[in-house]
């Protein structure tokens, strides 16, 4: 249960050289010069946020130009953000980017999947109004880095528009679908317990709570233009997350045709120059992947329950039953929502220790854990 707990709290830190898997403090593209400036912002909670701001080395005309902040994923950093910056630089966008809170080489212990990341966000939007080189600003955002423009741009409607690729719909679901990959037979009540010990230990340890962080919500307040994209093959976050947060997104108003972006003449002019200088960087340093843990114990050496009778062998579907919290919300809209207390779920913890195994043991845990509930 920890190791999902720290899993999303604690992911491994991207590791990189800002010397070499940064672009070039100068470097050209299609004919023209730019530079890398390297920039150092505080959050509230006073972070030191290592930051960095590719721009033209010299200014068109001398005037602000619009400036797009790209916002890594989970386990990600300031370097995966060399490819947009690929792109948008020779349009006259200049990229900012930042190693979140927790993240990269910036301060921080946790990462929060977008509850403190907001506030980072805002901490470097605050920077550059207050330094003036920029004129509109749009976000762009990855899997938690997407969480994060959301739901800074629902706080913000001065943003001029958002990318939003991979986010994630409501965390709870989120984790609920990532301890789904190691199967296990568990009765319904002891997953709800489950979740509860992680929100609590969550609580505990980051300072934030799960269930606040539902982007469905977020984005019905949201009036920032948007353009949404998800790998249909993705299974870290599922295609159906982008789905539900569109849905209420579209729900709330039509999404307009803006100027902030380069008009379709100039976006049609890829030339070979951009997809070589893509792959080159690639060739260096490919962009961060979040991945689910593969050090999980297996079924056959889980401690506990190797009773045959309580463990399904055979072949099961991959997808999750549905199931409710508290807040009568199902986690999966495709598949019944109702469910007596004696059936099952298909679900996996790493540490199996303690869980009820068969009839006489569940029982036993179930008072257990009302014992524990009423305990004074």
């Amino acid at each position: 249960m920890e190791q999902l707990v720290n899993f999303i709290i604690r992911p491994p830190r991207a590791e990189y050289n800002p010397e070499s898997d940064l672009l070039d403090e100068e470097f050209m593209l299609k004919g023209k010069w730019y530079q890398r400036k390297d920039i150092e912002v505080k959050n509230g909670r006073g972070d030191v946020l290592q930051c960095s701001h590719y721009v033209p080395l010299v200014s068109p005309e001398g005037k602000p130009l619009p400036c797009v902040i790209y916002c890594h994923g989970n386990s990600g950093c300031r370097a995966d953000a060399s490819e947009a910056a690929i792109i948008l630089l020779p349009s006259n966008i200049t990229v900012f980017t930042l190693d979140f809170s927790g993240s990269g080489l910036s301060g921080g212990e946790h990462v929060t999947l977008g509850w403190n990341e907001k506030d980072d966000l805002k901490a470097v939007v605050d920077y550059l109004r207050a330094d003036g080189n920029v004129s509109l600003i749009g976000l762009w955002g990855r899997s938690m880095g997407a969480v994060t423009s959301l739901m800074y741009g629902a706080e913000d409607p001065s943003i001029a528009g958002i990318v939003l690729d991979s986010p994630f719909s409501d965390l709870v679901e989120l984790m609920l679908e990532l301890v789904d990959t190691y199967k296990f037979r568990l009765p319904k009540f002891t997953v709800k317990f489950a979740i509860q010990f992680m929100r609590k230990s969550i609580q505990k340890k980051a300072k934030f709570d799960i269930t606040g962080l539902n982007t469905i919500k977020v984005a019905k307040s949201c009036f920032v233009p948007a353009l949404f994209g998800h790998a249909i093959g993705d299974d870290f976050i599922r295609p159906h997350h982008s789905d539900r947060i569109f849905e209420a997104y579209m729900g709330t108003w039509a999404i307009p045709e803006v100027g902030f972006f380069p008009d379709s003449s100039t976006a049609s002019k890829a030339t070979s120059s951009t997809s070589d200088a893509i792959n080159q960087v690639r060739s260096k340093r490919p962009m961060s992947r979040t991945e689910v843990p593969s050090d999980i114990p297996s079924e056959e050496h889980l401690p506990g329950c190797q009773d045959k009778d309580t463990v399904d062998n055979g072949s099961s579907s991959s997808n999750m039953i549905s199931f409710e919290l508290s807040n009568g919300h199902p986690f999966d809209p495709h598949v019944t929502t109702t469910m007596d207390d004696d059936q099952y779920v298909e679900y996996q913890l790493d540490d199996l220790t303690g869980f009820p195994c068969n009839v006489e043991e569940e029982e036993r845990f179930f008072i257990d854990g009302f014992r524990c509930l009423w305990k004074p």
